[in-house]
């Protein structure tokens, strides 16, 4: 069996940001435009809901082989723009960071396989942020 994450969001144990939250921080890291048009439209999970998925397949009885999406929700940089605006005011977003970018309908990886053995997301994206941007700042990177 295969988990297949997407972009993956939440608290991180390593001295260096990870990969996946540079991406999807980059709204407030300068605003980089080739990290800033990974996160036009994307799909997320928090890294806890990707370790329990793995945990929750490996003693399904009804898992069969194969892969499983392992994406909770779907979201927009325009959303994600309005997330960290509402709630994180002290962060300091790129004025005219989405100049030109059209809203667009994100993408959707759809994890009806897993869904359907019973597995439930526990994190939602305001919870996947909060629990990134605490660790950030507990690490200094914000």
């Amino acid at each position: 069996m295969t988990v297949l994450p997407p972009l993956i969001v939440g608290p991180f144990i390593g001295s260096d940001m990870p990969g996946c939250l540079t991406v999807a921080f980059s709204l407030l890291s300068g605003g980089d435009p080739g990290k800033c048009n990974l996160m036009r439209k994307a799909s997320v999970v928090h890294i806890n809901d990707v370790a329990m998925a793995h945990i929750f397949l490996f003693e399904s009885t009804k898992a069969t082989n194969g892969r499983y999406i392992c994406s909770c929700t779907d979201i927009t940089i325009h959303q994600l723009v309005e997330l960290f605006s509402a709630k994180y005011p002290e962060l300091q977003l790129q004025p005219d960071l989405l100049r030109g970018v059209e809203e667009e309908k994100p993408v959707h990886l759809s994890s009806k396989k897993l869904l359907n053995l019973g597995f439930e997301f526990k994190h939602d994206v305001e919870g996947m942020v909060d629990d990134a941007i605490r660790c950030c700042k507990e690490n200094g990177f914000l």
